[in-house]
């Protein structure tokens, strides 16, 4: 009975952190970061204000954890691409596109916090991030399965992931401050088709689109 009651506060807790992330996330995109307050989070959740302060003790580090927390869930469906059983290059291919789309999809909240709270870090702040380390340890082993298969010239895989990886972020930036971006997988193709076929080693015509 004890451990049944442990795992029902468990869960509980875990649904109440959700709903509050979930909360934080509504008002962002709905009022902006400047407008966020402890009050208004607690009434979009449906929790007592005390409840928050269990879970969180400031304002930002709830904000940080609800960044946190949705970028962990791209980052997890970006490893799930690049761990599947795809060819090397269909892999980069598709990791590519669903980097870009992600950031679509969550386009009202993530805009809002890169002009508000300057969102972006420096990729030397990024480097020393674990979850990004392991984002870029796990695309450059398909560089260098790729490379080992005779699909991509050799190159160094860390640096190359790294410039992948740096290149995607910066477009994202970008698609995120104008106002009317292009067409997603217009840009989608076109960092697919500098990368993929900058790093083949067979001539271009020749190269099958992923």
């Amino acid at each position: 009975m004890p451990k049944i009651k442990e795992k029902r506060k468990r869960l509980l807790e875990q649904f109440t952190r959700r709903q509050i992330k979930e909360a934080v996330a509504q008002i962002i995109t709905s009022v902006g970061v400047q407008d966020l307050t402890m009050d208004k989070i607690a009434v979009e959740a449906g929790v007592a204000k005390g409840t928050l302060y269990r879970y969180f003790s400031t304002k930002n580090e709830l904000l940080r954890d609800t960044v946190d927390t949705c970028l962990a869930q791209m980052v997890e469906e970006l490893q799930a691409i690049l761990e599947s059983r795809l060819p090397a290059e269909e892999r980069l291919g598709k990791m590519i596109s669903r980097h870009l789309s992600f950031f679509d999809e969550h386009r009202d909240f993530f805009r809002v916090l890169l002009y508000e709270r300057n969102l972006c870090q420096s990729s030397r702040a990024r480097s020393g991030n674990s979850v990004y380390r392991s984002f870029v340890e796990k695309t450059a082993g398909v560089i260098a399965e790729g490379t080992r298969s005779g699909v991509f010239r050799p190159v160094p895989p860390l640096k190359a992931a790294m410039v992948i990886i740096e290149s995607n972020i910066a477009v994202i930036s970008q698609r995120l401050l104008v106002a009317r971006p292009e067409p997603l997988e217009k840009e989608a193709e076109e960092l697919r088709d500098f990368f993929l076929y900058g790093l083949a080693s067979r001539p271009r015509q020749n190269a099958e689109h992923p």
